[in-house]
């Protein structure tokens, strides 16, 4: 009688079984084994399918034959009859085409928070699996890391065509090794967080937000970052101001700088204040940034206004006109008045704190799970 073992965690048998067994170790099979493979089936299936399809089905099967074939059954049977695509099996498998990161990646190098975010929101929007969309861009950072190099040999490793490898380069080019590799890194630590969160998008949106601040981190990468947006800055004549590091004043100094409050407020600010976290909870979720923008953003009072002011992080998460029309409802449907408000980043607001009262002593956040929004 013979015993066949099989395992994909060896390190978990122990030694006194191991040493009395023959040892063969599997090599998950290469996207050209099993691209052929799926060929040769789907002709004597009488499947009609691109090799684009095919292969990109292979890259999802991460060299498993198995998984292959099962994901291959599946499209073939959403779209019976039918010559299956490469278009109609990113629908089946959620995920989303290649144009969509590039598209995203520009966005992120230009420093476009709102676009990138957007970018996110409308493939979400459109029923794609948000762990399959951050694995397929980290992929895709792969390939511009890759697609830097010179060797001839490159379309080989990349596994595209020469058509888009091309596309690549020049998308690649725009960047360096060092920011594409923080990159990389970052989202590879976002798809590990994402799977037991319940706030996915809110941390997919951080990751990408994170992408275009390197001044989050401390780390050489983004260190590096920082001086080479800095040298960007100064070769094309922006007056880069040198930032002195003082000593942060401790609360009670911070208190007495900010003007006192006044007596009397605008019933409609009172409500807002007094209800901002129905407020917050009455912003639908498919808004989560806007939601974690205002419950990070600083409430005053200006004569008869309500003052939002924000971090440069989140400055234009209100200019955005969909993001304004869904707070401005949320506020009505919950204090039942329309309110007077305005938008200041504390950046470019000269003295802000000298200037404007402090009034978070007043700002009710009942209703909002505080610890919840953070995870």
């Amino acid at each position: 009688m013979i015993f066949i073992l099989a395992t994909t965690e060896v390190n978990k048998i122990p030694i006194t079984v191991l040493s009395r067994c023959q040892r063969y170790d599997f090599k998950r099979m290469t996207i050209e084994t099993m691209t052929d493979r799926m060929r040769e089936l789907s002709d004597k299936e009488g499947i009609k399918a691109e090799d684009r399809a095919l292969r990109y089905i292979a890259k999802c099967a991460n060299g498993s034959m198995r998984d292959a074939l099962s994901l291959l059954d599946q499209c073939s049977a959403y779209y019976l009859g039918n010559e299956l695509t490469y278009d109609n099996v990113l629908e089946v498998l959620g995920a989303v085409d290649m144009s969509v990161y590039s598209d995203l990646f520009d966005r992120i190098l230009n420093k476009d928070t709102i676009g990138a975010v957007s970018v996110l929101e409308d493939t979400l929007m459109q029923g794609k699996d948000l762990s399959a969309f951050v694995s397929d861009f980290t992929w895709y950072l792969r390939n511009l890391l890759l697609a830097l190099s010179q060797d001839e040999k490159m379309e080989d490793v990349i596994d595209v065509s020469s058509e888009t490898l091309k596309s690549l380069k020049e998308e690649a080019a725009r960047s360096d090794a060092d920011t594409l590799m923080r990159f990389i890194r970052i989202f590879s630590e976002l798809s590990s967080e994402i799977r037991y969160a319940r706030e996915k998008k809110v941390l997919s949106e951080i990751a990408i937000i994170k992408l275009m601040r390197p001044e989050m981190e401390t780390d050489i990468a983004s260190l590096k970052q920082r001086v080479s947006d800095l040298e960007k800055k100064v070769s094309e004549g922006i007056r880069v101001t040198a930032v002195t590091e003082v000593s942060s004043p401790d609360a009670e100094t911070l208190k007495k700088k900010r003007p006192p409050v006044p007596e009397a407020l605008p019933e409609d600010v009172k409500a807002v204040f007094s209800n901002w976290g129905k407020v917050l909870r009455s912003i639908p979720h498919t808004h989560n940034a806007l939601i974690s923008s205002l419950r990070n953003a600083d409430l005053t009072v200006k004569d008869d206004r309500l003052i939002i002011a924000f971090d440069d992080m989140f400055e234009n998460m209100l200019r955005n006109e969909d993001n304004r029309q869904v707070f401005e409802g949320a506020v009505e449907k919950v204090v039942g008045k329309h309110l007077k408000y305005e938008v200041l980043e504390k950046r470019k607001t000269t003295g802000f704190e000298s200037t404007y009262p402090d009034f978070s002593g007043l700002i009710n956040m009942d209703g909002i799970d505080v610890g919840e929004m953070e995870e």
